[in-house]
């Protein structure tokens, strides 16, 4: 009978059992659509979201767009209904600041003269009765741009709407929430962005529209910290004679009853009355649906050392459950994507009132394993030799897999990057397979961590131990956030907490550090950027001496080899970018810490570095024969890859230079690290010594961005235009004399192409 009932409301029939067991009744006559309203909730809270249920077909798809695909949800957009002057008015409640209630200070008082909300439109009232409004929405539905795309026409590159095209196909109740689907047709843009394809045809949306009532109790603020996202408002009435601001944190709303209240806070692990339940798309590839759930799951743990048991877990979208609508809100929902974007997303979509994270739709892209195992090659394939299969094993693969997922779940948590998290051990530990198990690579999986590139080539190592997991951070950051506190009032528990907070962030395993610090780097790992580096770097040698890592024996084979050796220079400039950062960097010995810089003799090693890898170019990797072989052009990337490499190193200059002029003692000068650049670049020519055609590629780079720095003149300082004019002498003058040395040939004709250059240079 329950069943019969609910079928019935979702088929349009039964408005009063509709009235009386969902949140808005239901009337439909034809095209018309009247809401039944009661005013018990008129003033409430509601959450508007958008998803798209299906994307339009496309003659020209574009597979590397990150939004515009199936799942894609849009919002929360916070409205409420009001009735004025006998309208029922749709209005938007402002939440970007904070009035102390009952203050008397003066601006306080002068800031309430604003209003706290806006009018988004009017609907007609048809009539009022038993406590009651039934208003007239069809037109609301149908044009009001809250149930469009028309907010995020731009990223979705959406022209015009055809408005005669669109349709409401479907307007359902729940006790909780209503539910309209809706199709629309927009035209494509009429420009398109460079180097993607337009497509001249008109695309048809189907949306799935969800409004729900918001709790009538708001969740309790907390003040974001380092470790969460937060959404900021301003605050009213405190000391200061202007208005300051504040970030609320974002996270999810866990309850308890009174009775397992009592319970945890006398230290037991209970339930939350409404647990977290993350649903996986029914559509996901069922290969990787087991990884999926694992990765959610695995954030138990951390929430058991908060305190809550049973607080977050995985199902399966049902798949014939009348009760279920994947567009509603109320659901987090992973969303696999048929994209070739090498990605994944995880939303901290948030109430402003509070910073309560709800509606939360996760996105996994589908070439993300190709992503990974170019990862698992470059940075473990010295060490295990599966990784230079064209597949990787289904094993790792898994695991590559819950990296990615847990990943993006921890996001979707509310916890930030913590790029501190990976550079915590020495690399002689991040070799030791038993400290490894203990601690893993990492204090976080919110760094980006990926996999274990410091290992040799013979160190044996389990699988777990070459991929990052989650770690003692984010177990810390998970309590920081979630834990419930004792106290009477919310001040008192706000005291009790930062009282643990203070307690527990002594341990370098629960820092946080940022900005600009060279410890907090993304894509790195160990505590010295120098040797783990190196390891790196004669890893990535070691693997393009390997003639089984590059055979192929068909196009799709031949597209994986190509790729990996791209992502090899991409690896190599990376491990370049992470040393370059400790010249003129600076580093933090706690959180709290004032910053102070680097000293010279951790940069001269920087520069032995630079030298040894990056000024003097990789033969090895931009090996002609190696390159032919995948039927690449050595030479082109060779030329990308200097480029590249010269205009990252004098962007060092500056920061050196502040630096230098800090008042800092012992630091490295802007003076010695252009010798320490010319002695790389043109140490041939005081023995008139030969240059190969790499070498020069890179000297030819370098003079470029010489005159590219020396034309700064409003961003470089007069220490820098002078140290670097006086290079530009110095290799004008080192040019003729080495030209005149070398017989006519190879070298003297790229001395002197060099000197034409440098001739051109007008300082």
């Amino acid at each position: 009978m329950k069943r019969l009932l609910f079928l019935l409301l979702l088929l349009g029939c039964a408005t009063a059992i509709r009235a009386q067991h969902t949140l808005f009744g239901i009337e439909r006559d034809g095209e018309a659509i009247r809401w039944s309203i009661p005013d018990s909730l008129l003033g409430r809270d509601m959450a508007l979201t958008v998803s798209i249920l299906q994307a339009p077909a496309r003659t020209t798809p574009d597979y590397t767009k990150k939004y515009g695909h199936r799942g894609d949800l849009f919002g929360p957009v916070v409205v409420r209904f009001r009735k004025v002057n006998g309208e029922m008015w749709v209005t938007d409640p402002l939440y970007d600041r904070h009035l102390p209630a009952g203050s008397d200070d003066p601006i306080v008082r002068i800031a309430r003269l604003r209003g706290d909300e806006r009018l988004y439109g009017t609907l007609p009232v048809c009539a009022e009765a038993d406590g009651r409004t039934t208003v007239d929405v069809d037109a609301w539905l149908k044009t009001n741009p809250l149930t469009s795309l028309s907010p995020v026409a731009f990223e979705l590159q959406l022209g015009s709407e055809d408005a005669s095209l669109t349709r409401i196909e479907d307007v359902s109740a729940l006790p909780h929430c209503m539910l309209i689907r809706k199709r629309m047709t927009y035209a494509p843009l009429p420009f398109i962005t460079p180097g993607s394809q337009a497509d001249t045809h008109p695309g048809e949306w189907l949306l799935g529209i969800c409004l729900s009532l918001l709790p009538e109790q708001p969740l309790p603020v907390r003040p974001s910290g380092k470790p969460y996202f937060g959404i900021r408002q301003q605050t009213f009435g405190l000391p200061a004679s202007s208005p300051t601001s504040r970030s609320l944190m974002k996270r999810w709303r866990l309850e308890l009853t009174p009775a397992d209240s009592a319970r945890y806070l006398r230290g037991e692990r209970v339930e939350p009355v409404n647990p977290i339940v993350v649903y996986v798309d029914r559509h996901t590839p069922a290969r990787w649906i087991p990884c999926i759930k694992a990765s959610v799951n695995a954030w138990q743990e951390a929430f058991e050392q908060a305190g809550f048991k049973n607080a977050i877990r995985a199902e399966m979208e049902p798949a014939n459950d009348p009760t279920f609508f994947n567009y509603d809100n109320s659901h987090a929902y992973i969303s696999w994507k048929m994209s070739g974007e090498t990605n994944a997303y995880g939303p901290t979509p948030c109430l402003a009132r509070t910073g309560e994270v709800m509606a939360c739709h996760i996105g996994i892209f589908s070439s993300v394993p190709d992503l990974l195992q170019r990862w698992y090659f470059a940075q473990c394939g010295a060490t295990d030799s599966t990784a230079r299969q064209i597949e990787l094993p289904r094993e790792t693969m898994d695991e590559l897999m819950k990296l990615v997922f847990t990943h993006e779940i921890g996001h979707s948590l509310g916890l930030e990057h913590n790029f501190f998290a990976s550079s915590l051990y020495s690399p002689e530990q991040l070799r030791d397979n038993d400290f490894l198990s203990r601690h893993g690579m990492g204090s976080s999986i919110m760094d980006y961590m990926r996999c274990n590139f410091i290992l040799r080539p013979g160190d044996r190592t389990d699988l777990r131990n070459r991929i990052a997991r989650i770690g003692e951070y984010d177990r810390w950051a998970i309590e920081y956030g979630y834990r419930i506190f004792p106290g009477e009032t919310p001040e008192e528990q706000e005291r009790n907490r930062q009282e643990w907070i203070e307690r527990t962030s002594t341990d370098p395993a629960h820092w946080f550090i940022g900005g600009n610090d060279v410890q907090a780097q993304s894509e790195d790992l160990s505590n010295d950027h120098v040797a783990a580096n190196t390891q790196a770097v004669e890893n990535l040698k070691y693997l393009c001496a390997q003639p089984a890592a590059w055979t192929w024996n068909n196009l799709k084979e031949l597209r994986i080899r190509q790729g990996r050796y791209r992502y090899l220079i991409t690896t190599l400039r990376m491990r370049t970018d992470q040393v370059l950062q400790h010249l003129g960097g600076q580093r933090k010995a706690s959180p709290e810490a004032l910053p102070a810089r680097e000293n010279a003799a951790y940069n001269r090693k920087v520069m032995n570095y630079l030298q040894r890898y990056a000024l003097t170019p990789p033969q090895w990797l931009f090996d002609p024969q190696l390159a032919s072989s995948l039927q690449l052009d050595a030479q082109a990337l060779a030329q990308t890859y200097c480029r590249e490499t010269m205009q990252a190193v004098m962007n060092r200059l500056a920061p050196i230079d502040k630096a230098q002029s800090s008042g800092a003692t012992d630091v490295y000068t802007s003076e010695e690290y252009v010798d320490g650049l010319h002695e790389a670049l043109f140490g041939e020519w005081a023995d008139a010594r030969p240059v190969d055609s790499l070498k020069f590629e890179a000297q030819l780079a370098f003079i470029r961005q010489l005159d590219t720095q020396l034309h700064k003149n409003k961003l470089t300082s007069a220490r820098v235009a002078a140290t670097l004019s006086n290079e530009w002498l110095r290799l004008k003058r080192e040019a003729r004399t080495y030209a005149r040395r070398m017989p006519a040939g190879k070298d003297r004709g790229q001395a002197l192409e060099l000197l034409n250059l440098l001739e051109q240079v007008t300082y």
